[in-house]
């Protein structure tokens, strides 16, 4: 799903109150809106006869809801006229433009306990919150302030729920917020939505009682043991702060010490790490080993290669997706990327290679762009793109989970994430490659059953859209394991991200059972020469503000040696020998250009951000038949600084690689762009 505004209609108005008005709202031609998570806001314009109006009001509707979203609004006397507007003017079969859902006041779901003190009509972010804890079953409680004449207002939204309570000034139905706040078990978070005067006064009574508070005013503060830091990314039971122990300098000294030599591998450091329980009771903390669950497949995780096609309906395609034309793909499903390595690339896979050098000099650039469905190289012309690849990679995959399977970790507050990532994948592949991939859906909600049918895989499986135990594994490790590419998930919260899902099996000499569930900043740390310039806090506030519907993309780049897909540290030993074995004359065939499509998308129901990375090789064989390519790669890696030709663990066989290039470079100038501006190759 990727769009910039959305047309939608007014279906229902009602005045649920003196001052309150209640909308419904659908799409305007009659399809699905995007899904949006628990306290998401959505920006309307309202065209009013003298001026233009742009006011944001939270979703009270259920979240992941997309037959029809739901607002709120109380008539402000001081209004601008917004709020006037919606209740003077609007009227059912009216159209609005609006924007795609954000949010600034997603639950942490980190959480063992949700407290939420809302204010009069600061009471509706909080309506899709109880809508997502009943579902999932976390602990939590509501309070609202109000007047007592308001208290059933919001009853339709609430129902009976022991959680709520009302408070309004009155002798003995006034908040005692400091008694509340004392009553509160470890572990707990607090939110915040009213007045300012009372959100003040919260926030002025958990700081009195050496509460931590987030860095985000007004949003959410973490109830924790008096004089102890708000819970870290791993949190240890009741509270306790397990950070130190993988902080920045390991990870610095791990990268450093790793680079072109052997090491020991980090395996299961992280296997000791306890998460809170949970549901509503609360379960005892489970090591991440045994929170994991296997994918219910043979032992040997073979995946069957389908014949001809088998027979499945008709699938169901998100009308706020454009449809491309569908492409025809030749597969190569007995390739392999170790051992023999016969990978080999198409003249048409070398011609839509993602070259990334758009100039003769290296710098080093975020390169961060808007994804959408165009580029100079038509692997951009779909969200998720398909090759002819996609079997033996998908085989590959299967063959390094059984060997290891840690490269797939999921924390366990992420399951909203991981029906996230298939539903995107699903949506997305259905569409745009109907031929190979079908999905169809009897509902778009929780509890909806969904086929879904992989030809060229030959799987075929219907499951209840968000019910695990229908997959034969977890949604996100059933959705990857078919899917190009590595994927991860990052969680956001405390005004940062963390790596708190993966499934990576072809990454560029890192791990992810060493980096899952550090922050942004922490697994960056081992990057040379970006950090002086501030790069990535820039691109981390960047990805912070990121929008549903509007993913963004870069490309990266490492070379490695032989078409191999698993160059993680676990692996090092079958091939950090084989650098060794370059020279300029074999640099050709084995030394291969790894380009890395890295993609960026907000998620609706988990507010989480996915972050796939699909990897296309390309040997200098390859890329020299290309003539502004191989000359290009030659002057580039002739001007790579000698902290990046370390990092990317380079120095043994860079210079047989500028040796072997160095026959394909005549010195004529270039013109600038990553085009390989041939349609035949040399």
């Amino acid at each position: 799903m990727i769009g910039d505004t959305l047309l939608l209609q007014v279906a229902a108005v009602t005045d649920i109150a003196p001052g309150l008005r209640h909308l419904r709202l659908v799409a305007a031609d009659g399809g699905k809106l995007p899904p949006a998570a628990a306290g998401a806001h959505v920006q309307f314009v309202l065209e009013g006869e003298a001026r233009t109006w742009r006011n944001a009001y939270s979703l009270v509707s259920r979240p992941g809801a997309r037959d029809a979203w739901e607002i709120i609004v109380r008539r402000v006397p001081t209004s601008r006229g917004g709020s006037a507007f919606i209740h003077e003017q609007l009227k059912a079969g009216d159209r609005l433009v609006a924007g795609w859902p954000g949010n600034l006041f997603a639950p942490v779901r980190i959480a063992r306990h949700h407290l939420m003190i809302a204010g009069g009509i600061g009471i509706t972010p909080f309506l899709s919150y109880l809508a997502e804890f009943g579902f999932t079953g976390a602990g939590h409680a509501l309070h609202v302030c109000c007047r007592e004449t308001e208290k059933d207002v919001f009853a339709p939204w609430l129902g009976n729920s022991p959680a709520v309570a009302f408070h309004w000034d009155a002798d003995g139905h006034r908040l005692d917020i400091p008694a509340l706040l004392a009553r509160q078990p470890a572990g707990t978070h607090l939110y915040v939505c009213g007045p300012a005067a009372m959100n003040d006064e919260v926030m002025a009574a958990a700081a009195a009682a050496g509460r931590p508070r987030q860095s985000r005013a007004l949003r959410a503060l973490r109830l924790g043991p008096v004089g102890r830091r708000s819970l870290p990314r791993f949190p240890g039971p009741l509270g306790h702060r397990a950070g130190g122990g993988r902080g920045r300098e390991p990870a610095r000294r791990h990268r450093a010490r790793r680079r072109g030599r052997p090491l020991p591998v980090p395996r299961r450091r992280l296997r000791c790490v306890r998460h809170p329980p949970a549901g509503r009771g609360g379960r005892a903390p489970r090591p991440l080993s045994v929170r994991r669950r296997a994918c219910r497949r043979p032992p040997d995780h073979a995946l069957r290669l389908a014949g001809p096609g088998r027979a499945a309906g008709t699938g169901s395609v998100n009308p706020l997706s454009p449809r491309e034309p569908d492409m025809s793909i030749a597969f190569k499903p007995e390739e392999t990327f170790r051992g023999d390595y016969s990978y080999r690339n198409s003249d048409a896979a070398i011609l839509r290679f993602p070259f990334p050098f758009p100039e003769d000099k290296y710098m080093y650039s975020v390169n961060i762009e808007p994804h959408v469905r165009s580029g100079p190289s038509d692997v951009y012309l779909r969200p998720f793109d398909v090759d002819e690849h996609y079997i033996a990679e998908c085989r590959d995959r299967a063959i390094t989970l059984e060997r290891d399977p840690g490269r797939c970790q999921v924390l366990p507050h992420m399951m909203l994430a991981q029906w996230d990532t298939l539903e995107l994948l699903m949506e997305n592949l259905s569409a745009d490659y109907p031929e190979h991939f079908t999905l169809t859906k009897e509902g778009d909600d929780f509890g909806s059953r969904w086929t879904w049918t992989n030809r060229p895989l030959g799987i075929e499986q219907s499951f209840i859209f968000g019910d695990a135990a229908t997959l034969p594994c977890e949604p996100f490790e059933y959705i990857t394991r078919q899917a190009q590419g590595d994927f991860a998930i990052c969680d956001q919260r405390d005004d940062n991200l963390y790596m708190d899902a993966g499934m990576v099996t072809s990454q560029a000499d890192w791990s992810l059972e060493f980096d899952v569930g550090m922050s942004f900043m922490e697994w960056h740390g081992p990057v040379p020469l970006a950090h002086q310039t501030g790069v990535f806090e820039r691109a981390l506030k960047y990805l912070l503000m990121l929008r549903l519907g509007q993913p963004v993309r870069r490309l990266n780049w490492t070379m490695t040696i032989n078409p191999r897909l698993d160059t993680s540290p676990e692996s090092f030993p079958e091939w950090g020998t084989d650098r060794a074995s370059v020279t300029p004359d074999n640099a050709g065939q084995k030394v291969h250009l790894r380009v890395e499509l890295q993609t960026l998308w907000r998620l609706p129901r988990s507010n989480a951000i996915l972050f796939p990375i699909r990897c296309y090789l390309a040997s200098l064989d390859d890329l020299a038949r290309v003539p502004k390519w191989g000359a290009r790669l030659h002057r580039v890696l002739s001007t790579l600084p000698p902290q990046l030709v370390e990092y990317k663990g380079l120095t043994r066989y860079l210079p047989a690689a500028l040796a072997w290039l160095s026959r394909h470079d005549d010195g004529r100038a270039l013109p600038v762009g990553t085009e390989a501006g041939v349609s035949t190759l040399s």
